[in-house]
């Protein structure tokens, strides 16, 4: 399961830190709201993130307009230090698309050994070829597309002076 890992080192004090991440930090949203956000009546685009943010630790997911299996789950912890806060960030691929990773990846596997078998080794070569190709390297690209995108993201939100509005932090 890729993962990715990064610190940042702020200058503000950890509640300032805190404040503006439950600032841009929504509760994820029921059924009903979803329904309502796929015909344009919501206003769900509100928070960056859906998630939780407690005492000295958060568990983040980005807020987009549809789904996107890639999409890293951040956790993260917040810590002071002597000039500022020390931020640990993780990210990591949902576990339900892990295990659908595993599951496609085992079974493109068996297809090929029984291809093996009856049509040769240059047959068994393409179907490896594809399964390393959509089965690893694609879904690496994608989540790893993402999670920089998120830490762009996190990073922005403690600059020296705060981003107003949504529009300057998302790229669409």
């Amino acid at each position: 399961m890729p993962i990715y890992r990064f610190k940042i080192d702020v200058l503000l004090p950890p509640e300032v830190v805190l404040d503006r991440l439950q600032s841009v930090t929504g509760k994820r949203p029921g059924a009903f709201q979803l329904m309502r956000t796929m015909f344009g009546t919501s206003n769900s685009q509100a928070n960056l993130f859906f998630g939780s943010v407690k005492d000295c630790c958060f568990h983040l997911e980005r807020n987009i307009h549809g789904k996107n299996p890639f999409l890293p789950c951040i956790r993260g912890e917040i810590s002071p230090a002597n000039s500022g806060t020390h931020i640990n960030v993780m990210m990591h691929l949902q576990p339900f698309v892990a295990i659908l990773q595993v599951f496609g990846f085992f079974v493109v596997g068996r297809i090929a050994f029984s291809v093996l078998n009856i049509q040769g080794f240059w047959v068994f070569t393409c179907y490896a070829i594809f399964a390393i190709v959509f089965g690893v390297i694609i879904p690496l690209c994608a989540f790893f597309y993402e999670a920089k995108r998120d830490k762009t993201l996190l990073m922005s939100l403690w600059q020296k002076e705060p981003i107003s509005n949504r529009q300057k932090l998302l790229w669409v």
